[in-house]
């Protein structure tokens, strides 16, 4: 994801954006996939053109709201060259309680037949959980 920011200087964002291989970059390009700008109605050079070029534009608090860039990447270590242990790996995530709250909205629609629609988010969000 190569990511544009407009009037905002964030070093620790940057820093984890890179981190969760993603691309901090000066200017827009077409290879942009979004443009963060400061709250507010001025519209900058830079907005122009991401708009115009059909980019997504947001502003830093949404931006922040909608990607999570606080999560690492897992890392699986060795210690003093032995075998790899589940001690040694560091735990993935548990998504548990997020797909059993999905599951509940899924068997719901399926017994009252309403809601069709979140039941399909759900799932979808159930399968991009386990892919990530």
């Amino acid at each position: 994801m190569v990511i544009v920011f407009c009037g905002i200087k964030d070093a620790e964002l940057e820093k984890q954006i890179e981190l969760a291989d993603g691309k901090v970059t000066e200017n827009v390009k077409q290879a942009t996939h979004i443009l963060v700008k400061k709250r507010g109605d001025k519209i900058t050079k830079k907005q122009q053109e991401a708009e115009e070029k059909g980019l997504t534009v947001l502003d830093y608090e949404t931006f922040i709201e909608e990607h999570d860039f606080t999560k690492k990447p897992k890392v699986v270590r060795k210690t003093n060259g032995a075998k790899k242990s589940a001690k040694n790996e560091e735990e993935e995530p548990n998504h548990k309680p997020d797909v059993m709250n999905m599951l509940n909205k899924i068997i719901h629609t399926m017994a009252t037949g309403e809601d069709k629609d979140d039941a399909i988010l759900a799932i979808d969000e159930i399968k991009n959980m386990m892919i990530n």
